[in-house]
């Protein structure tokens, strides 16, 4: 043989030793065949073009996001273990749930840090935790038609926006709630000589300084009931000798 000849047989002879060798170190896949065997002329892993997987990744070619152990290891609690808050909180006696110095049965915010007790619209509910309902008839001020006075009922008679508790013409729609000369009566309800707004002009009303738009007289003696000394016993003079408020005619 030519020694030429030699080198190309031992060339051989190494590449088929070398793939024995490199054989035997596979070991089986997962799926228990073995891992020389060849899906395809790229061969190896099943994610084509013979790729080498990368530590970590999905074996179908997606990563794999960290385990829960590694969660832990990292410091992080597994998702299933987050605890939401607790919206049942109670005042605890003798407690200071905020830590504000302010104990919870005293503090007008036992859940929100407020030491200096703030309260600008003075309802009871400190600044730090007040809700936009000014006035706690259970109605948000955007929606409530009279946001500083309670009307849970929300009554609008005349269905002007406006409450009939804080409506200054309860019986006429007056949107803008104009009052020229602040009386208290809006213009919309105003009655030209009747100083109380009671809508009964002075020169008829039987109560000229008190409002009382029904008129009642009960003893018929032309005083009001609403401003009469005696609204049971007639007392047309509205006499009353000793100034105690009750008039003669009805002073025992």
């Amino acid at each position: 043989m030519s020694k030429r000849n030699r080198l190309i047989s031992c060339s051989v002879m190494a590449l088929v030793w070398s793939a024995a060798v490199c054989g035997a170190c596979l070991g089986p896949t997962e799926d228990g065949t073995d891992s020389a065997s060849m899906e395809g002329a790229g061969g190896g892993q099943s994610g084509g073009g013979g790729a080498p997987v990368r530590p970590g990744a999905d074996r179908s070619g997606t990563d794999a996001g960290p385990t829960e152990d590694a969660k832990i290891a990292d410091g992080l609690p597994p998702a299933d273990d987050a605890s939401p808050p607790d919206p049942d909180r109670a005042v605890v006696p003798g407690g200071d749930s905020d830590d504000d110095g302010v104990n919870d049965e005293q503090d007008n915010c036992p859940f929100a840090a407020n030491n200096r007790q703030e309260d600008f619209d003075g309802d009871g509910a400190g600044d730090a935790c007040d809700p936009d309902d000014e006035d706690r008839d259970q109605v948000l001020g955007a929606v409530d038609n009279c946001p500083e006075v309670f009307n849970p009922d929300q009554d609008d008679r005349e269905n002007d926006g406006v409450g009939d508790v804080c409506d200054n013409c309860i019986a006429v729609a007056n949107f803008s709630q104009s009052d020229r000369d602040e009386d208290g009566i809006g213009d919309g309800c105003e009655v030209p000589g009747d100083d109380e707004g009671d809508g009964e002009p002075d020169a008829t009303d039987n109560c000229v300084t008190v409002r009382n738009p029904d008129q009642r007289d009960s003893e018929n003696d032309g005083i009001g009931d609403a401003c009469d000394n005696c609204p049971s016993d007639a007392n047309f003079s509205q006499g009353d000798r000793d100034s105690d408020g009750q008039g003669d005619a009805c002073d025992p």
